[in-house]
């Protein structure tokens, strides 16, 4: 027999790869970080013995979910953008916080979000980290994905147009970029991206520096595309052309760049997206929660675009919970087009595995074969939600949360011990949270639009609307 690290044993695993293999009372084998092996049960048990064996039976296994989008600071902003489009809501909640970060606390935060995304099945999270002067923030989140264990990516934040109402004096560009190369040197490229705020963050020549450096150091790139109406029409104004047409122009799109939500593409945008095999991450709780509107991601995989799924950050959204945004991302399509068929269950799994790999410009996980990472998670369906079960992948989508998640592990380390987090004093994370929280709400002055908030009048509904 051949000695391995760990063996998961019995249990139904949906494989997710192309052929939707799924296979009951199933043995998953484990070496390092990689999978070794995938099949039945009596077939695993026969060839090897392992350090540590998971009793699996009765539950499902799944790959890691895979978010391709948020922003982990704003887990201590819960609550306080409630109910405002995008560009008020980024005036009174995010932008008066951004110049009070600290290493600190950025760590914290990150840290409490990369544990609800592990407690909901997540094992790999782009963070999309806005530009900041103090950039020992930087490094203090990728420490905290190590000491979560979660396997965490880094977006640089570039802008060099400054919003009136924030009060910090950032770098000029060419020191972003500069340390964009420093944190590349220090933590390799795959774990380092650069990350354009906007078209209307930046001037053109600062963007086509960031294409430049980015296909210099083999760096890839993500930025906010579309998510309003906003973005296009000061596109327009500032460069003549639309935000995808611009892009195109300026030789910014590839197929290394990640665009965030789409939200008001075009038909013609659609198809640019499409012919540069550009990526795209769909946050559907975050455009509700904003009212943004609901993006062309059917009309996109019709186009052969890759689309992965994201929570977006905790100020739109009130949580990394990356199940709630499976459940949320399937259902979304079927309203706004009005076809229960549009999207599927099957759909969102993909863009949650699989497709959020390949949006992020990799090929080894996202699915339960040999050779790729050991990123999965344990889903116990003994639960009133989700008992009985039919069917593994609604089971998952439609009836799964947080109460489901047993075990997640990532890159073959047990990282969610039996609902447990190893490693770390979640506890501890969960008061500092708290306590820092409320000081920077109170600093910032991010507070006091609650006062009074259950008084206010919603907006008039005309029928139809």
């Amino acid at each position: 027999m051949t000695t391995v690290d760990l063996l998961i044993l019995g249990g139904t695993i949906v494989t997710a790869r192309p052929d939707g293999l799924v296979i009951a009372n199933g043995g998953v084998v484990v070496e390092g970080e990689s999978i070794m092996a995938v099949g039945r049960r009596h077939e695993i048990e026969g060839r090897f013995e392992a350090r540590r064996t998971i009793d699996a039976e009765r539950m499902l296994i799944f790959p890691g979910l895979v978010d391709t989008h948020t922003h982990l600071y704003q887990t201590l902003l819960k609550g306080l953008g409630d109910d405002l489009p995008l560009m008020e809501w980024l005036d009174v909640c995010t932008l008066p916080s951004i110049p009070h970060l600290t290493p600190r606390l950025c760590y914290v935060a990150a840290a409490l979000g990369c544990v609800e995304s592990l407690r909901s099945g997540c094992t790999t999270i782009f963070d999309y980290m806005v530009d900041h002067a103090d950039t020992e923030i930087y490094d203090a989140i990728l420490q905290a994905f190590d000491d979560v264990g979660i396997q965490g990516i880094l977006g640089r934040g570039l802008r060099d147009r400054q919003a009136e109402n924030v009060l910090m004096v950032l770098p000029p560009i060419e020191d972003q970029l500069a340390d964009c190369v420093r944190l590349a040197r220090a933590y390799g490229p795959p774990r380092i991206w650069l990350a354009p705020g906007a078209t209307w963050a930046l001037d053109e020549d600062s963007l086509r520096a960031a294409r430049r450096l980015a296909t210099e150091l083999g760096l890839r790139l993500s930025l906010h595309t579309d998510e309003v109406a906003f973005d296009s029409d000061e596109s327009l104004r500032r460069f003549g052309q639309r935000t995808l047409p611009f892009l195109e122009r300026i030789g910014f799109l590839g197929p290394d760049v990640l665009h965030a939500h789409c939200v008001q593409l075009t038909e013609d945008d659609c198809a640019i997206l499409a012919r540069h095999d550009g990526k795209v991450s769909y946050n559907p709780v975050s455009n509700m929660y904003l009212g943004s509107g609901v993006p062309p991601i059917p009309r996109l995989l019709d186009l052969g675009v890759t689309v992965g799924l994201g929570a977006d950050g905790a100020a739109s959204n009130n949580s990394q919970d990356m199940l709630e945004a499976l459940k949320v991302g399937a259902l979304l399509p079927k309203v706004a087009w009005r076809d229960p068929a549009i999207f599927t269950a099957a759909d969102a799994l993909r863009a949650a595995t699989s497709g959020g790999a390949a949006a992020l410009g990799r090929d080894d996980f996202g699915s339960l074969e040999p050779g790729k990472r050991a990123d999965l998670f344990l889903f116990d369906p003994l639960h009133a939600r989700s008992i009985p079960v039919h069917d593994p992948v609604s089971t998952l989508v439609y009836s799964g949360g947080q109460v489901n998640v047993h075990t997640t592990v990532v890159g073959g380390r047990v990282v969610l011990d039996d609902r447990r987090i190893v490693g770390l004093d979640e506890n501890a994370i969960l008061r500092e949270a708290q306590s820092l929280a409320e000081q920077l709400s109170e600093i910032a002055g991010t507070r006091a639009r609650l006062d009074g908030r259950w008084s206010r009048r919603r907006t008039p509904a005309a029928v139809g609307t």
